[in-house]
């Protein structure tokens, strides 16, 4: 992954046109990845619901239960999933899985094993959910970093402005003009701005 540092080098047109079609195929797996997890999950709800194993409240509630606790960890989890955010989404899923069976076998009298089953395909809605949602908001992000800050005229100011007033950033802009990139990404404005956070 490209990483921007004003301390650094900048990074040349091709490698960036690199990056971005890194983060498009990644993004074209990602969805892939997702419409195959949802047609899984879909079939097995579909099959709960239509075999008359558990009412349709019944799966809205564990569907409704687990993609909301999916969308909670995707929007929470670092940048960067490392090995503890995947053990605590582990950690959620059985707990969504405990927390299903219980409403459904508790509070609504379903039956115990496809309350079991449905729990389960809810625990997994968490894990897939919140793996590839933030899996997304990275490649996203990525992309968004890779446009061109001139296309925003308040941060194009805000470049302008940085760069006057520290002789640093406008070192780094120049050699960015040298190498044919007068437009700078907001890769690097973002870094510019942790420069100064850091400063």
């Amino acid at each position: 992954m490209l990483v921007f540092d004003v301390t650094r080098p900048p990074p040349t047109r091709l490698e960036l046109e690199a990056e971005k079609q890194q983060l498009k195929e990644q993004r074209r797996q990602l969805i892939k990845a997702s419409l195959i997890s949802d047609l899984l999950h879909g079939l097995i709800f579909l099959g709960l619901y239509l075999s008359d194993l558990l009412t349709g409240h019944a799966v809205l509630a564990a569907i409704g239960l687990g993609t909301i606790v999916a969308v909670i960890l995707a929007s929470t989890l670092k940048k960067q999933l490392r090995s503890t955010d995947v053990a605590l989404v582990g950690l959620v899923a059985l707990g969504v899985v405990s927390a299903a069976c219980g409403i459904l076998v508790g509070v609504m009298a379903e039956s115990l094993t496809p309350s079991l089953l449905a729990g389960l395909a809810a625990g997994s809605i968490v894990i897939a959910g919140a793996i590839i949602g933030r899996k997304f908001f990275h490649v996203f992000t990525g992309l968004e970093n890779l446009k061109y800050v001139s296309e925003d005229e308040i941060a194009a100011q805000e470049l302008l402005a940085l760069c006057s007033r520290h002789q640093e950033l406008e070192v780094y802009r120049q050699q960015a003009r040298e190498i044919l990139r007068p437009n700078l990404v907001f890769g690097e404005l973002q870094a510019m701005r942790e420069w100064l956070r850091r400063g």
